[in-house]
């Protein structure tokens, strides 16, 4: 009985251990994601976070639309669509470079100093009190969401993670990969819908 006791003792103890070590995967995401939020509410100026998003974004429209062997195969149809969609009606000669670029990175700063205009010509229509509530509240209410479906999606993996072990992988260094890269996306999927938001509101 004694040891059978001290067996369980040992396997509760490791169960409690393997908790807290998946706890504390998700608590450094959890400061990380806390610590952005603070400083959204205390900053006066959240256009360089806005800008730097847009920046980040259109270097990824960019690099996925012209991933072809030449520019010849690159996607430019596919490129002013995604444009459209994000930020509406760009001037004319961005679009113009799009149809004519034959350097990728070239046609990304051209692009990306595009959308700085045409953001900050919104930011001047707005005026710049109205700018700072919808600046604030669009960061804030992707971030509220996005980290709520992430905390619902690594908890429904970690439950599955056990698994794992029969195939003779370690559930708590699959769980560390498999909640790293889900933090990537979780990262990615924010500058995605905050650039693809924030052209589209309005403050009422």
């Amino acid at each position: 009985i004694e040891g059978a006791q001290t067996r369980v003792e040992g396997y509760n103890f490791d169960a409690r251990k393997h908790v807290v070590q998946y706890d504390d995967v998700i608590n450094r995401q959890r400061e990380t994601i806390y610590h952005e939020r603070e400083r959204i509410i205390r900053s006066k100026d959240l256009s360089p976070t806005i800008l730097t998003m847009l920046e980040e974004e259109i270097r990824g429209l960019v690099m996925e639309h012209t991933a072809g062997d030449s520019p010849a195969d690159w996607n430019r149809a596919g490129l002013k669509a995604h444009l459209a969609t994000m930020v509406g009606a760009l001037a004319p000669a961005a679009m113009t470079a799009v149809d004519e670029a034959t350097d990728a990175n070239a046609l990304a700063e051209t692009l990306i100093d595009a959308v700085a205009e045409a953001y900050e010509a919104k930011r001047r229509d707005l005026g710049e009190e109205a700018t700072a509530v919808l600046e604030r509240v669009v960061l804030l209410r992707v971030i509220d969401s996005l980290w709520v479906e992430h905390l619902t999606a690594v908890d429904d993996m970690r439950r599955g993670i056990g698994l794992r072990a029969y195939s003779q992988r370690d559930p708590l260094n699959e769980f560390k990969v498999e909640a790293y890269r889900m933090f990537d996306e979780l990262k990615s999927t924010i500058r995605h819908d905050v650039s693809h938001t924030v052209f589209r509101v309005t403050v009422t």
